[in-house]
């Protein structure tokens, strides 16, 4: 018996040092795993990049959070105590996710604010405020209703205002938040590609032609991110883009996308690994009009 253990422990070590030595030398594990870049991908690239927009991605940070006017997502939103919270369609008050302060915003993106502070708040219900549109609830009856979310634009910060506590929400509905915490973050101005997920894709590379099944499977890996916190470029998604079914003319911009993520101070979770959206037509964020966005969320 005890021969019998010797010899499987001694067929074991080979085989384990003989996988070791078929790695190539200083190259890690996983990338053996990556896939092989096809031959057309340059030229389906090319098209992308030139059809590259600005985009500001946001990065949570570990930094503390020391002015209630602060960029960060989370925590308590920054409230003059003589403005109306916002409120969903049955009066309750919203749940706040978001706050870009403009002056911590690097220079990029031409129709977006140079300055003030944008807030994203959305409902306490389980589809945290989301609404389906259908052919009951067209795209234009829904952008000219009350809605269960809310962006709010402060156009002059006071700088003697400090964190103002919502209402507090029921247990219940605390827990269905798709947060927990609160983090500062930052941004960098980047050049944004389209990914497959985004309804523009097909349009940017049909000069190309139908794609093969590498091809497409390689530019789903190579450009799909995650997570992907940002206010303009082109929007990402689990499943599939709205706005290629109901405003398939291109008029709608990503104002703001706030993903599935975490560090120290915040743990994010749309449902099952999902993202979250705010879409908006340009000449309205041109004209600081943020009363009919549009919100999306989904999951896996």
């Amino acid at each position: 018996m005890k021969l019998l253990l010797l010899l499987l422990v001694v067929v074991g070590l080979f085989f384990i040092f003989k996988e070791v030595r078929s790695k190539p030398k200083g190259e890690p594990a996983q990338a053996l795993d990556r896939p092989v870049e096809p031959a057309d991908w340059p030229r389906l690239r090319a098209l992308l990049t030139a059809q590259a927009l600005p985009s500001i991605k946001i990065s949570l940070a570990d930094d503390e959070i020391k002015l209630p006017s602060q960029s960060k997502f989370g925590g308590s939103p920054y409230w003059p105590k003589d403005r109306a919270y916002p409120v969903d369609k049955g009066g309750k008050p919203l749940n706040f996710i978001a706050q870009i302060n403009f002056s911590e915003v690097p220079a990029g993106l031409d129709s977006w604010p140079k300055r003030g502070l944008l807030q994203f708040f959305i409902a306490n219900d389980d589809l945290y405020g989301l609404e389906f549109l259908d052919e009951t609830n067209t795209l234009d009856s829904y952008l000219n209703s009350k809605k269960n979310f809310a962006v709010v634009y402060h156009a002059e910060l006071d700088g003697s205002v400090m964190a103002f506590e919502p209402p507090l929400m029921a247990t219940e509905a605390e827990a269905l938040s798709p947060y927990r915490g609160e983090s500062a973050i930052t941004f960098s101005l980047t050049n944004d590609l389209a990914s497959p997920m985004d309804h523009r894709f097909e349009t940017i590379v049909k000069p190309f032609g139908p794609l093969n099944d590498e091809l497409e499977a390689y530019a789903y890996d190579a450009l799909i991110k995650s997570p992907d916190h940002k206010m303009g470029g082109y929007a990402s998604f689990t499943q599939e883009d709205p706005r290629g079914y109901y405003a398939p003319d291109g008029n709608w911009l990503l104002l703001f996308q706030m993903d599935t993520d975490a560090n120290e101070k915040i743990d994010i979770m749309w449902g099952d690994v999902g993202i979250g959206n705010f879409f908006i037509r340009e000449s309205d964020l041109r004209n600081l009009n943020f009363d009919q966005v549009w919100y999306n969320w989904d999951c896996h």
